[in-house]
Protein backbone atom coordinates (compact mmCIF):
# COMPACT_ATOMS: atom_id res chain seq x y z
CA UNK A 1 0.00 0.00 0.00
CA UNK A 2 2.86 2.35 0.82
CA UNK A 3 4.34 2.00 -2.66
CA UNK A 4 0.94 2.72 -4.26
CA UNK A 5 0.50 5.93 -2.26
CA UNK A 6 4.09 7.10 -2.71
CA UNK A 7 3.97 6.36 -6.44
CA UNK A 8 0.61 8.06 -7.04
CA UNK A 9 1.96 11.64 -7.09
CA UNK A 10 5.12 13.49 -6.18
CA UNK A 11 3.41 15.21 -3.24
CA UNK A 12 1.94 12.07 -1.63
CA UNK A 13 3.90 10.42 1.16
CA UNK A 14 2.48 7.37 2.94
CA UNK A 15 2.31 7.72 6.72
CA UNK A 16 1.90 4.91 9.21
CA UNK A 17 -1.19 5.57 11.35
CA UNK A 18 -1.20 2.47 13.50
CA UNK A 19 0.50 -0.78 14.30
CA UNK A 20 -0.81 -4.32 14.05
CA UNK A 21 -0.98 -4.54 17.84
CA UNK A 22 -3.62 -1.76 17.85
CA UNK A 23 -1.30 1.07 18.84
CA UNK A 24 -2.48 4.31 17.26
CA UNK A 25 0.22 6.70 16.06
CA UNK A 26 -2.35 9.44 15.33
CA UNK A 27 -4.64 9.43 18.33
CA UNK A 28 -8.27 10.41 17.94
CA UNK A 29 -9.23 12.94 20.59
CA UNK A 30 -12.52 13.73 22.31
CA UNK A 31 -13.08 17.20 20.87
CA UNK A 32 -16.79 17.03 21.73
CA UNK A 33 -15.95 17.56 25.40
CA UNK A 34 -14.04 20.76 24.55
CA UNK A 35 -16.12 22.15 21.71
CA UNK A 36 -19.51 20.38 21.81
CA UNK A 37 -21.89 23.32 21.30
CA UNK A 38 -19.56 25.23 18.99
CA UNK A 39 -19.19 22.29 16.59
CA UNK A 40 -22.89 22.54 15.74
CA UNK A 41 -22.53 26.24 14.86
CA UNK A 42 -19.43 25.98 12.68
CA UNK A 43 -20.35 23.02 10.45
CA UNK A 44 -21.34 25.29 7.55
CA UNK A 45 -17.87 26.86 7.44
CA UNK A 46 -14.82 25.28 5.84
CA UNK A 47 -12.04 27.82 6.44
CA UNK A 48 -11.02 29.16 9.83
CA UNK A 49 -8.52 31.66 11.12
CA UNK A 50 -7.24 32.03 14.66
CA UNK A 51 -5.35 35.03 16.00
CA UNK A 52 -3.07 34.90 19.05
CA UNK A 53 -3.96 38.55 19.72
CA UNK A 54 -7.55 37.41 20.33
CA UNK A 55 -7.39 34.07 22.19
CA UNK A 56 -10.54 32.01 21.86
CA UNK A 57 -11.86 33.87 18.80
CA UNK A 58 -12.55 32.01 15.57
CA UNK A 59 -12.94 33.81 12.26
CA UNK A 60 -14.80 31.77 9.66
CA UNK A 61 -15.68 31.72 5.99
CA UNK A 62 -17.58 29.20 3.90
CA UNK A 63 -15.06 28.93 1.06
CA UNK A 64 -11.42 29.99 0.74
CA UNK A 65 -12.00 33.07 -1.41
CA UNK A 66 -15.14 34.36 0.35
CA UNK A 67 -14.96 37.16 2.90
CA UNK A 68 -14.90 36.28 6.57
CA UNK A 69 -18.55 36.02 7.46
CA UNK A 70 -18.42 35.61 11.17
CA UNK A 71 -16.27 35.70 14.24
CA UNK A 72 -17.27 33.98 17.42
CA UNK A 73 -15.75 33.16 20.77
CA UNK A 74 -15.11 29.50 21.53
CA UNK A 75 -15.35 30.16 25.24
CA UNK A 76 -17.13 33.10 26.86
CA UNK A 77 -14.25 33.62 29.28
CA UNK A 78 -10.72 33.29 27.83
CA UNK A 79 -9.56 31.77 31.12
CA UNK A 80 -11.87 28.82 30.33
CA UNK A 81 -9.74 27.81 27.34
CA UNK A 82 -8.55 24.22 27.88
CA UNK A 83 -4.90 24.04 28.84
CA UNK A 84 -4.57 20.29 28.24
CA UNK A 85 -5.42 18.24 25.16
CA UNK A 86 -8.68 16.35 25.17
CA UNK A 87 -8.69 12.68 26.14
CA UNK A 88 -7.65 10.04 23.62
CA UNK A 89 -10.39 7.82 22.21
CA UNK A 90 -8.84 4.37 21.71
CA UNK A 91 -9.70 2.67 18.42
CA UNK A 92 -12.32 -0.04 18.98
CA UNK A 93 -10.69 -2.57 16.66
CA UNK A 94 -12.61 -5.03 14.52
CA UNK A 95 -15.33 -7.22 15.97
CA UNK A 96 -15.13 -10.96 15.33
CA UNK A 97 -17.78 -10.84 12.57
CA UNK A 98 -15.73 -8.30 10.58
CA UNK A 99 -12.51 -10.22 11.18
CA UNK A 100 -14.15 -13.41 9.91
CA UNK A 101 -15.46 -11.60 6.82
CA UNK A 102 -12.00 -10.27 6.00
CA UNK A 103 -10.44 -13.67 6.64
CA UNK A 104 -12.93 -15.50 4.43
CA UNK A 105 -13.17 -12.92 1.62
CA UNK A 106 -9.89 -11.02 1.49
CA UNK A 107 -7.23 -13.50 2.58
CA UNK A 108 -7.03 -15.08 -0.88
CA UNK A 109 -5.49 -11.85 -2.14
CA UNK A 110 -3.50 -10.83 0.93
CA UNK A 111 -1.56 -12.63 3.61
CA UNK A 112 -3.51 -12.28 6.87
CA UNK A 113 -3.76 -14.25 10.07
CA UNK A 114 -6.87 -16.12 11.15
CA UNK A 115 -9.31 -14.31 13.44
CA UNK A 116 -9.60 -17.53 15.43
CA UNK A 117 -8.56 -17.72 19.04
CA UNK A 118 -5.63 -19.89 20.05
CA UNK A 119 -7.78 -23.07 19.95
CA UNK A 120 -8.78 -22.47 16.33
CA UNK A 121 -12.41 -21.84 17.32
CA UNK A 122 -13.92 -18.86 15.46
CA UNK A 123 -16.69 -18.49 18.05
CA UNK A 124 -14.33 -16.93 20.60
CA UNK A 125 -12.49 -13.65 20.64
CA UNK A 126 -9.67 -12.91 18.26
CA UNK A 127 -7.20 -12.81 21.15
CA UNK A 128 -4.65 -10.77 19.33
CA UNK A 129 -4.28 -12.97 16.26
CA UNK A 130 -4.59 -9.98 13.92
Amino acid sequence: MESVVNGSASVNIAQLVGREDGTSLNPVRDWQSHLGKILKVIKQYHHFRFDSAEPGMVFAREVADSPEETAFRLFSVPADLPRDPSADIPPPGLDLQRQSYLFNNIRQKHHVLSPCNSTGDQSGSASGTW
